[in-house]
């Protein structure tokens, strides 16, 4: 079964059109309109936000093996590939039981941000060299659409490594400790090259990297000053905005509203994360029109 990325709602379309309904979805979703397909997995809109995440979600387990058709994506991230992962397993072992507990971590991650994973949470690394592993498979897209089955089968035998390993404690898989060690200090000076201005209770971000996790805000000495609410992220290639709040209920704003209301209701996320339009180049200006409103959001 294929595995077609389409980053725009326009492409998405397109590409259902000459090629008829997906076999299923998996967080096809741009701002508030979810692209649907025989199965639909999604989370973060409409109806389908009482749904569990794709990665977490267990009634999917083995839907697609063996079937014909192709997959439809928006983007690569862990809860989308751990949807595919869970949707294409040709048999079911106590594995799958055993290793819930690292989806349903995963799923929280999703909703509620990469910094909300303890540094000292014994998969704290394990997630990060996963992280790592689909930085690298980001890398190799290009932001049209895309024929990604190659990319996201080849890191399924990763995936099977680490559920045996969370589920048994055997084998471990250091090499993506270690890597995931790499990325984290990595991130760390990414934390200070990124940083573009402060502004009170949030911060503005400019890289092709993911930055909006790092909340805490550190001088170019590496000392850190404080612990920001909110991060206004710009990649200047791919031209994205997102915006992330550290803890969305104390500050009583929604992320995924804040951005809607400025570009349209094909923005859009959750409470606590969301992104512009998906395929869409914002410029420094529109990211200039989020920082005035959210220094009045925030004031």
């Amino acid at each position: 079964m294929n595995i077609i990325l389409t980053p725009s709602l326009e492409l998405a379309r397109s590409y259902v059109r000459c090629h008829g309904e997906p076999f299923m979805t998996v967080e096809a979703e741009y701002g508030s309109v979810v692209v649907e397909g025989k199965h639909t997995l999604a989370h973060h809109t409409g109806h389908w936000k009482s749904c569990p995440a794709p990665c977490a979600n267990e009634a999917v387990r083995g839907i697609a093996a063996g079937q014909k058709g192709y997959i439809l994506i928006s983007h690569i991230d862990l809860d989308t590939v751990g949807g595919i992962f869970q949707a294409m397993k040709s048999s079911q072992s106590e594995i799958d039981q055993l290793s819930k507990p690292f989806w349903d971590l995963a799923e929280q991650i999703d909703l509620n941000g990469p910094h909300t994973l303890s540094e000292d949470h014994p998969w704290f690394f394990l997630f990060h060299g996963l992280w790592l592993e689909l930085d690298i498979l980001r890398e190799q897209t290009h932001g049209d659409t895309q024929d990604v089955t190659s990319l996201i089968e080849g890191i399924f035998p990763t995936l099977e490594a680490v559920e045996l390993y969370v589920s048994t404690g055997r084998m471990k898989p250091y090499s993506l400790f270690h890597s995931g060690k790499l990325r984290f200090a990595a991130e760390k000076a990414l934390n200070i090259t990124s940083l573009q201005r402060v502004h009170s209770g949030f911060v503005v971000r400019h890289s092709e990297k993911w930055v909006n996790a790092l909340y805490d805000v550190y001088t170019q000495d590496g000392v850190k000053q404080h612990t920001t609410d909110a991060i206004i992220g710009w990649n200047p290639k791919s031209g994205s905005i997102t915006l992330t709040f550290r803890k969305p209920t104390l500050l009583g704003h929604h992320a995924g509203e804040v951005m809607q209301e400025l570009f349209g209701p094909l923005a859009g996320g959750h409470a606590g994360a969301a992104g512009s339009p998906r395929g869409v180049f914002m410029t420094e200006d529109q990211v200039q029109q989020l920082v005035e409103k959210l220094t009045i959001l925030l004031s």
